[in-house]
């Protein structure tokens, strides 16, 4: 069996010394876990990989005959992604607005965009409307 030296902090050594926690025995399911997450990351295709998959089902879909379960499970897929998507976006923009913002320059930045303060905060909240990323990338970035 192998051997692994972890370091902790020196007041974090005391207690599990004294409490007689047992290290093997707690970090083990732990590291095997987090092993088990890297790894079923690793395998997920990259996004450009799922677009492509996505683009090669379009033109089966056209020609495919679904049925009622069919769609409706079709539609159920299509709602899911679309809202990972809108938060991934939502998560983009808010990265960028505290990025380029100070509390200070809020006022100056949402007259750039030609946004009220309060749309400017409502969309750091994630409140995005179609194309309000776009137009934060392309003010911003200028």
């Amino acid at each position: 069996m192998g051997n692994l030296t972890l370091y902790v902090p020196d007041e974090l050594e005391r207690h599990i010394r004294r409490t007689g926690v047992p290290l093997a025995a707690t970090c083990r399911p732990a590291l095997e876990e987090a092993v088990r997450q890297r790894d079923a990351a690793a395998a997920l295709p990259t996004q450009q990989e799922l677009l492509e998959m996505i683009g090669e089902l379009l033109p089966m879909l056209s020609h495919a005959d679904l049925g009622q379960t069919g769609r409706r499970d079709l539609y159920d897929a299509y709602k899911l992604l679309r809202g990972h998507v809108a938060a991934a976006q939502a998560a983009q923009a808010r990265a960028l607005i505290e990025q380029a913002i100070a509390p200070a320059n809020r006022e100056k930045v949402a007259n750039a965009l030609g946004w009220s303060v309060y749309r400017l905060d409502q969309v750091r909240r994630g409140n995005l409307r179609p194309g309000d990323l776009a137009h934060l990338r392309k003010v911003l970035d200028a």
